[in-house]
């Protein structure tokens, strides 16, 4: 799909204040505006999906609460990191249709015992989306979440539906002594349907080095190669940890 996006979001860290040791509250408004959208796969009549309109507007309040435990979100070290936000989309606040969504994010770090960096890394991510008339394009799916992250081993979007989960779990260790150098191996799998239908499960596997940048802040730039099913595969690039 082409599309032209406007997308205004107010949910950066300003807008979550802590309210006591590790837990913090947040709110704001969220406007998402796609015109010009174009499809460019004839196996998927579009516009009969997105009740014949070729633009749409999303538009609502948005609420969370987290739990963050993590020491250093740029590489953690142990801890654990939970958010569950829901958005309200609502006419009343311009969106074209009425329909909400609830998106839980949860993550565990174990550090083993040894001198060197080693961590198990585990993240769990849900993503569900109630209401008639859901935007194509505001439908919860794989690599749309906030730094295009989830699902490696498949390209953007390669799932979409009302319900999209996501497991995943990492074994970061470092190769050379000093951190300069380390390397990751990790699996996850993922689903979208309907959320009483869950039918297809797409699983990964992948390996990955990590080349320390800032020896404080412990930032590392990331290069991951990750295998699918069915002939998928690619390499996948990002800067601090993926999760």
């Amino acid at each position: 799909y082409k599309s032209t996006r406007f997308l205004f979001i107010n949910n950066k860290p300003r807008s979550v204040k802590n309210i006591k040791k590790n837990v913090y509250l947040g709110a704001g408004f969220q406007l998402d505006k796609h015109y010009n959208i174009t499809s460019t796969d004839s196996n998927i009549n579009f516009k009969i999906y997105n009740y014949g309109s070729n633009r749409t507007t999303s538009s609502g309040l948005w609420l969370c609460v987290k739990y963050d435990s993590r020491k250093n979100s740029n590489n953690p070290q142990g801890g654990a990191y939970l958010s569950v936000s829901t958005r309200i989309n609502n006419k009343l606040l311009i969106s074209a249709n009425n329909w909400q969504s609830l998106l839980i994010d949860a993550r565990k770090y174990v550090k083993l015992p040894t001198k060197r960096s080693n961590i198990f890394a585990f993240w769990l991510y849900s993503w569900n989306a109630i209401g008639k008339q859901i935007p194509y394009l505001d439908l919860p799916s794989s690599g749309w979440d906030t730094y295009s992250n989830v699902g490696r081993g498949y390209i953007q979007s390669r799932l979409r539906d009302k319900y999209y989960a996501h497991i995943e779990a990492e074994y970061r260790f470092d190769i050379l002594k000093n951190g300069l150098l380390g390397g990751v191996v990790f699996a996850n799998a993922q689903t979208a349907n309907h959320i009483v239908r869950i039918q297809r499960l797409l699983p990964a596997v992948g390996t990955g080095l990590r080349l320390k940048l800032n020896k404080y802040s412990k930032v590392n730039f990331a290069v991951d190669y990750a295998v699918g099913v069915n002939g998928s595969h690619g390499f996948f690039f990002d800067v601090a940890e993926v999760f």
